[in-house]
């Protein structure tokens, strides 16, 4: 991690760095927090997002090529991979006017376990017949 974005985090007291916490323990700081940043360098899928604005939180997420596509029609900030001050005016612009019920509905739709699993029964039909 760039020495001056650790400096930054460090010396800030209205920021927690976390290591792995247990799912309950993750869901009190979500619902606790004013936001949350996914800095990922490379992520299989990332829910933590997803989970923060079902909450109602502000989200800012690296514009790596899986966030991307995840999060395109929901209201993420994305900032440059590696670039700090790129991360800095994201957080400078933080908003928490996004109506959230909507993000809600379209979360349901998108990425439900009825959804997925209607899409995983098509994608292996296509492949059998």
């Amino acid at each position: 991690m760039d020495k001056e974005l650790i400096s930054y985090l460090v010396e800030r007291d209205d920021i927690t760095q976390l290591g792995y916490v247990d799912r309950n323990t993750l869901l009190e700081y979500l619902y606790n927090s004013k936001a949350l940043i996914m800095p990922s360098e490379y992520e299989g899928f990332g829910i933590p997002p997803l989970e923060a604005l079902y909450l109602g939180k502000p989200v800012i997420v690296s514009d790596i090529e899986v966030f991307k596509e995840i999060y395109k029609d929901l209201p993420v900030a994305f900032f440059k991979s590696k670039d700090f001050y790129s991360l800095k005016d994201e957080l400078l612009n933080l908003s928490s006017n996004i109506n959230f019920e909507n993000v809600r509905l379209l979360i349901n739709k998108k990425y439900s376990y009825m959804e997925s699993a209607i899409k995983i029964k098509d994608l292996i039909k296509f492949y059998l017949e």
